[in-house]
């Protein structure tokens, strides 16, 4: 691995500190490099705060700020040149007297792409770009999906040793204590959480984040023809849920519980409509039907697939076919748990 590489491997793993509370904006990680010394570092912490660059900026030293002139900043993502919730970070670069700026990916942004490198060189600065490309544009990818106007979707479902997923109008546990505990943070990790029908009426999920620490995530359900039991929690408790059906009569007393009566009922169009409600990211969790809808149009992104060691079914509902990259594969008790990226 280069010294390139190594500072820019290091603004990823920065970058993946800001998890979830970016929202739209990307991930981001930058490092500030003065003779092989790391003399800065910092990442994008939440959306509408500060930037990686600025954050990098900011945690120099003051005995340190005469060696920026001769330091070379390492950003995993090309910075902004336009005014948002902050100003550009291009500028703050400009101004900083720093000559040398090493980028992994420039921003996918048609209307921004390369204009940061330009607009850098054009005042003498030295730019390289695409060092870890390959990582740094993974690092970007829920930013990608936000900037098509739909949620970054992660399909979650446990399967049994034999493949099954469950059995018909029965309610099975296929997985264990530890990966109950790792579905929730993938929860807490997540803007909503999606099941269909089926899945509300037969388990009565209550969808949050009760066994893990954060923030639970918008309940979303398709009741197409209101079937869902007006007892059934997701429906009942005090705790927000979107509905999403066809019924433009749909009867719910509740104002945390909101309705949308959708006419297209294309998965894109709904897919939308769920980013328009402030989620970002999104957690598809069954059953089977939901998931294979998913599949079948190629609207995943990634997929944490749950195997049992321990249960057998027989028979019953088979798992949804998934295929993707195996990125990582990991051991939680006697389950195992693959994680799939959508090639």
């Amino acid at each position: 691995m280069t010294k390139d590489e190594l500072y820019i491997q290091r603004c990823i793993d920065l970058a993946w500190l800001g998890g979830n509370n970016v929202k739209s904006n990307p991930l981001v990680g930058a490092v500030i490099v003065y003779e092989d010394q790391i003399i800065g570092e910092g990442y994008h912490q939440k959306y509408g705060n500060h930037h990686a660059e600025i954050n990098a900026l900011l945690s120099v030293k003051e005995s340190d700020k005469k060696h920026l002139q001769n330091a070379t900043i390492y950003i995993s993502l090309e910075p902004c040149n336009h005014h948002g919730k902050t100003p550009p970070c291009v500028t703050a670069l400009i101004n900083s007297g720093i000559q040398k700026v090493v980028i992994g990916s420039t921003d996918p942004n048609p209307d921004m792409m390369g204009k940061s490198v330009n607009i850098l060189r054009s005042k003498g600065i030295q730019v390289e770009v695409g060092i870890c490309q390959k990582k740094t544009d993974f690092l970007i990818r829920k930013f990608v999906a936000n900037m098509n106007g739909i949620p970054f979707v992660t399909i979650k479902f446990a399967q049994s040793k034999d493949f099954f997923i469950g059995q018909i109008g029965e309610r099975i546990q296929i997985s264990g204590e530890g990966c109950s505990i790792f579905t929730h943070k993938l929860r807490a990790d997540n803007d909503g959480i999606l099941i269909g029908t089926k899945t509300a009426i037969i388990d009565n999920p209550s969808l949050t984040t009760r066994d893990y620490p954060g923030k639970s995530p918008l309940r979303i359900v398709f009741d197409r023809n209101e079937s869902i039991p007006k007892k059934s929690k997701i429906i009942c408790d005090d705790e927000d849920a979107l509905i999403l059906t066809t019924k433009s009569n749909y009867q719910i007393g509740r104002p945390n519980k909101k309705i949308i009566v959708f006419e297209n009922w294309e998965l894109t169009h709904i897919l939308k409509i769920i980013y328009e409600n402030g989620v970002h990211s999104l957690l598809v969790e069954g059953g089977a039907k939901i998931i294979k809808w998913f599949i079948k149009e190629k609207l995943w992104h990634d997929a944490m697939v749950i195997t049992s060691r321990k249960v057998s079914l027989a028979e019953g509902i088979k798992s949804p076919i998934i295929k993707g990259k195996l990125i990582k594969s990991w051991q939680i008790q006697k389950d195992f748990v693959n994680h799939i990226v959508k090639i």
